[in-house]
């Protein structure tokens, strides 16, 4: 890299103690390249207006969207009195401004938001009793499905300035919830030696850092409990976590090239933070709509990305209707987008058992064909635990009446509940999803009785176990297209948006077949488990959705963008 020599630079910032320690990081990285760096500090409309929620203070505001927090800064660089912004990403509104350059993002940490209190929270009696201080119709909206016995309570300000109204439990709040990244970035800044920064600084601004960075100090001594929310069950705001450089006009031409050397990590955020702004914009959402929307790094180019999403809002008094909640898998938002506004004309279910209850949109196909094979019980009779993958194994079991007096253990939920069911008598033992998680809990001498085409799979889990045998008891095969298609004549004539979920990897060579020969254009893909994912992957078919479900019910909730599977129960508070 060709460092500048000398080059000066003045950074406009906002004169919240996070926005400084924001812009003073930047500072000091940029000091250590040669530039002569000063901060001018502005006030802008969203750090003066706090006299009531913020979704009701910003629509009163000249300029909607994120402008609110950014416009005294956008001034700033259109006039040349600063060569560039430090902002928070999400503070940026998504419409460009001519007079300013494009946002160089930098400094990508954790988005996820947490819980702060003064007492330890019990994380299982859906939020009762907590007083939750916030004024972000994303939060309240989400808070209502992950902790829905909580109440929420107006809260503006700067983190100092919620720290204070928690410690006083101002307006009943004992509790408050923020981006983590702030919260971090402030406690790191706390701990560096003022003399490394304060030359950045007018001398009214070093006092006002001085005596906010002594009240942060004082509000976080009292001992504080931390909680991060889950970001995959609890998305956040469009590009949390991350900061921009936004330049003037005059200045890009002279500085951005250098300072895109001294920020390389700018074109890694820029494909993340797309995708989560991308959603925003097509939505055509206001800057304080109800969106949480989170992309996680995964197998490129492709992103996963958890969704919440209030279709129908009304902030007087605050009410959300029409509310979704989508894990997917996309490469950009235009998927995810459409699934939101226009759902799918039909989810077909490609597999053995239709578990789908009373939904027009669903619509079963008969994706596997079974066969026994010959086995001989008489060689299992000897085991203490038998664990069995499916219900497909009943018949054997029916066959072989003596076996029902063993332990046994299940691949899920569902085949739990069908086994005791249909053999009441037997002793079931539940480990969760699949045979890994049950391998630490059997010790006995056991039977693993599954499909031949599960076989090679189930051992290699097991690699290194030694009370382990393994008795495959059935073939499972692809049903042939043409006997599909005699049955599900509709396949031929696929109009609309369509979501075909496959619950097995047998399931998933039956839709390989039907992909290949009819390529569908309209066709997304939802995958139950990793045997279906592998079969795609090995024939380079896109994933629109991956499940880990425990069961065949979770599993169409996600299908259908159910808000309960935000509840906090499927959620890891720390």
């Amino acid at each position: 890299m060709a460092h500048p020599v000398k080059k000066s630079i003045t950074l406009a910032s906002r004169d919240s103690l996070l926005a400084l320690a924001q812009t003073i990081d930047a500072a000091m990285r940029l000091e250590k390249v040669g530039f002569q760096v000063r901060i001018e500090a502005l006030k802008t409309a969203g750090d003066i207006k706090l006299d009531g929620p913020l979704y009701h203070v910003a629509d009163s505001a000249t300029k909607e969207g994120r402008a609110f927090f950014t416009r005294e800064l956008d001034e700033a660089l259109i006039t040349n009195r600063t060569d560039a912004a430090v902002h928070s990403f999400k503070d940026l509104p998504t419409e460009k401004i001519p007079e300013i350059s494009d946002a160089i993002l930098f400094s990508e940490t954790t988005s996820a938001d947490i819980l702060l209190s003064l007492s330890p929270i019990n994380l299982k009696n859906d939020g009762e009793k907590l007083v939750i201080g916030t004024s972000s119709l994303r939060r309240i909206h989400q808070l209502g499905f992950t902790f829905p016995k909580a109440k929420t309570a107006t809260l503006r300000g700067n983190i100092v300035t919620r720290l204070k109204r928690l410690v006083e439990k101002n307006n009943g709040i004992n509790t408050i919830l923020i981006a983590e990244a702030g919260f971090e970035r402030m406690k790191k800044f706390s701990s560096i030696e003022p003399k490394l920064y304060t030359h950045f600084l007018e001398e009214h601004t070093r006092k006002h850092l001085e005596d906010e960075l002594s009240h942060f100090k004082k509000y976080t001594a009292v001992g504080l409990h931390t909680y991060q929310i889950n970001e995959k069950k609890f998305p956040t705001a469009p590009g949390q976590g991350v900061l921009a450089f936004q330049f003037s006009k005059k200045a890009e031409q002279k500085l951005s090239l250098h300072i895109a050397e001294i920020f390389p990590e700018h074109a890694k955020i820029a494909s993340r933070t797309f995708v989560e702004r991308q959603v925003m914009t097509l939505l055509e959402t206001g800057c304080h709509a109800p969106i949480g929307v989170s992309a996680f790094y995964s197998s490129q180019p492709n992103f996963h990305v958890s969704l919440c999403f209030s279709r129908k809002t009304e902030t007087n008094p605050v009410y959300f209707a029409e509310s979704i909640f989508l894990e997917r898998i996309v490469h950009d938002a235009t998927n995810i987008v459409s699934e939101i506004k226009e759902g799918f004309d039909k989810i077909f279910w490609w597999g053995k058992t239709n578990a789908v209850i009373d939904n027009p949109k669903f619509q079963f196909i008969n994706a596997i064909e079974e066969r026994y094979l010959n086995t001989d019980a008489q060689k299992i009779l000897d085991a203490e635990v038998l664990f069995i993958v499916s219900p497909s194994i009943f018949p054997f079991l029916e066959k072989n009446p003596q076996l029902l007096t063993k332990d046994f253990f299940t691949a899920g939920e569902e085949t739990s509940r069908r086994l005791k069911e249909k053999f009441p008598q037997v002793k079931v033992y539940e480990t969760g999803k699949g045979f890994s998680s049950a391998l630490d809990s059997i010790k006995a001498n056991a039977v693993w009785l599954g499909s031949l085409a599960g076989l090679s799979r189930a051992q290699e889990i097991a690699r290194g176990c030694t009370n382990f045998r393994f008795v495959p008891v059935y073939e499972n095969l692809p049903t042939p297209y043409e006997k599909i298609l005699s049955k599900t004549p509709i396949l031929k004539q696929l109009k609309g948006n369509t979501l075909h979920a496959l619950t097995s990897g047998t399931a998933a060579r039956s839709f390989v077949e039907f992909y290949k020969k009819e390529n569908p254009k309209n066709g997304l893909v939802s995958c139950f488990g990793n045997s279906a994912q592998e079969v795609l992957k090995e024939h380079g078919i896109p994933i629109y959705h991956l499940s880990e479900a425990p069961n065949f019910k979770l599993y169409t909730d996600e299908l259908l963008g159910n808000t309960n599977l935000m509840h906090h129960e499927e959620i890891n508070g720390t």
